[in-house]
């Protein structure tokens, strides 16, 4: 007990840059919405596009209505390939995913504790109105924690959590653990372990479950009602946010 080691510089980054998190909100890391890719509800899938969204290579594309700084939802890139650009569908008859929104002020690891729920990994920044924030914050509060895993390579292999606390912003003291997976083997970040009962199920199906509430039902007469008082400034992503932890 009481062995210590020097850290590597790649464990020195993740931890500076797990405190940064606890500084830098989401106008920091977020893609502008001027720079951003995204397609219109109304328009068809045809060949052109299809090569456009391909050619851009993302994972997940935001959908406007009417104008590009309207972002009501995503799609999923791999949805999309089982569709026939001769049949040019309607981007609207496709599953839309709904997207979260976040005020431009939120702090990243606000931000990164709703994306390890697991719901979406895109989330449209907003610049409210004054006093509009506390009301549109995200349903659930954060926890006060943000957990920060790594393989320490010099300690036989263990891994390493580290916890920064919000509220003081500061690193509290690394605990090794085993049976853990190290951050650069994982696709995304679990809120909790997995339960027994989960054990069993593929980790490819149980990961990419979809809750029914997180699908944007879309009706014509609907679509105007989807706008949100306040200005659309940008998206960030769960990759921003590694980006931001890995600088």
């Amino acid at each position: 007990a009481g062995k210590g080691g020097e850290l590597t510089h790649d464990e020195t980054t993740i931890i500076a840059g797990a405190l940064e998190l606890t500084e830098k909100t989401a106008e920091d890391a977020m893609t502008p919405i001027s720079e951003t890719f995204a397609v219109d509800v109304n328009a068809k899938l045809d060949r052109e596009l299809m090569n456009l969204i391909l050619q851009k290579g993302h994972s997940r594309v935001p959908v406007y209505y009417e104008q590009p700084t309207n972002i009501i939802g995503l799609v999923l890139v791999k949805n999309l390939l089982s569709i026939d650009p001769a049949d040019e569908v309607p981007v609207k008859n496709v599953t839309i995913r709904k997207i979260p929104r976040v005020p431009v002020n939120m702090p990243l690891y606000d931000i990164l504790n709703e994306f390890q729920k697991g719901h979406s990994h895109m989330a449209v920044v907003i610049r409210y109105a004054e006093g509009k924030e506390q009301e549109q914050k995200m349903a659930n509060n954060p926890s006060n924690q943000v957990y920060i895993q790594m393989t320490n390579e010099h300690d036989n292999g263990k891994d390493v959590r580290i916890i920064v606390d919000k509220s003081s912003s500061k690193a509290v003291q690394e605990k090794s653990f085993s049976n853990q997976r190290p951050l650069h083997n994982w696709k995304s970040f679990p809120a909790t372990h997995t339960s027994d009962s989960n054990r069993g199920t593929p980790k490819a199906k149980r990961w990419s479950r979809v809750v029914s509430g997180d699908i944007l039902e879309i009706a014509d007469d609907s679509l105007s009602k989807l706008a949100e008082d306040g200005e659309v400034v940008g998206i960030i992503t769960m990759e921003d946010l590694i980006e931001e932890l890995l600088q």
